[in-house]
Order: structure tokens, then sequence, then C-alpha cells
């Protein structure tokens, strides 16, 4: 189920909105969150 929205997952049987919403939240902290060189380049964020 890689790159589908939160809705378009929960869309498939027995699966809440919640849960998959909690999985695309951790999945997106492996991915991004915890990868130590996601700034890699970086030289200014701004907000």
């Amino acid at each position: 189920m890689q790159h589908l929205t939160v809705a378009r997952i929960a869309e498939a049987p027995a699966i809440a909105w919640s849960t998959a919403n909690d999985a695309v939240l951790a999945e997106g902290k492996r991915v991004l969150v915890n990868d130590p060189a996601r700034f890699d380049g970086v030289k200014v964020i701004r907000g």
C-alpha cells in the first residue's frame, strides 16, 4: 500500500481510519524523522 492516502488505505476492509492514520504516521516518522541524514546539504530552514 505504498503512496496511498490515509483515506484510501482506510477504505480497505476491516481497517479503521485511525488505524490507517497511525500506520502512516509511524512510517513517516521511520522514513523521515528518524533519518539522521535528512538535513544533509540544508543550510537554512525558514518558517
